[in-house]
């Protein structure tokens, strides 16, 4: 009984006013997607350069950042071989004294063994 009297007379105005509206709707849709079409294709465009651009930053400090760890290590590369090259003397003058040293000592006794 509630569908009939309330119910059903809802549904009746609600597909009425549905049927008045949507041909006026029907009738601006090609502009609406003129509009959508005008709104959506900048920023799309936008969208793709920016990104172009983003990526573009990114490859740049990439870029950057290799070349510095590159002359980081030459860098550090030259301090090692300067640093090599001034310790190898100390080296050589370190191991003649140790040598002169050990030579210098008196030899251990040798005990004579006879069967």
């Amino acid at each position: 009984m509630l569908k009939l009297l309330i119910l059903f007379p809802f549904l009746i105005f609600a597909g009425v006013m549905a049927c008045v509206l949507i041909v006026p709707l029907l009738a601006v849709m090609p502009l609406l997607l003129v509009v959508g079409l005008a709104i959506a294709v900048p920023l799309i465009v936008l969208r793709v350069l920016f990104a172009v651009f983003f990526g573009l930053g990114h490859l740049f400090v990439g870029l950057i950042g290799a070349c510095l760890a590159l002359a980081g290590l030459g860098f550090f590369l030259v301090v090692g071989v300067i640093g090599a090259h001034l310790l190898l003397p100390l080296l050589l003058l370190a191991g003649l004294i140790w040598l002169i040293r050990r030579a210098a000592r008196p030899a251990p006794l040798q005990l004579e063994h006879r069967p």
